[in-house]
């Protein structure tokens, strides 16, 4: 059996340098996808609405295997990345490389969907507004 080529520190650098999507983004990527609200993903995936609510705001730092088994499956993901995702710290200077990823996918989406991304970054922005004025 022949082994795989072993990397080189470069190549391992550069791997390792690689902004990958946040959990959060993944699972609310996924829920776009398939129109669904959190109470839909909790439902299918058979976990609490709480959980998938922590999730996308990112307000947990560890999560069950199972539960991102199960939320992979319900969103017909592969469940690696949602694991791999959820291991990893983002960096805040790797916001803008996701916020760039997310905008990719975004622009590959139907008008339609595109229209709800616009909503609820809408949405997002005026919160966000908000409870600057109110500090």
């Amino acid at each position: 059996m022949e082994r795989p080529p072993e990397k080189s520190k470069g190549n391992q650098q550069a791997e390792s340098n690689t902004t990958k999507p946040s959990l959060a983004l993944l699972v609310s990527f996924g829920m776009e996808q398939k129109g669904w609200s959190q109470t839909d993903l909790a439902e299918s995936a058979n976990v609490s609405q709480s959980l998938v609510s922590n999730l996308l705001r990112s307000r947990r730092r560890s999560y069950k295997l199972e539960s991102l088994q199960r939320i992979a499956d319900a969103l017909d993901m592969e469940s690696i990345p949602l694991i791999e995702a959820s291991t990893q710290q983002p960096a805040e200077s790797d916001l803008d490389e996701e916020l760039e990823f997310l905008w990719d996918k975004i622009k590959e989406l139907p008008n339609h969907s595109k229209i709800q991304a616009r909503n609820a970054l809408a949405t997002i922005v005026r919160q966000s507004e908000m409870r600057k004025s109110q500090n």
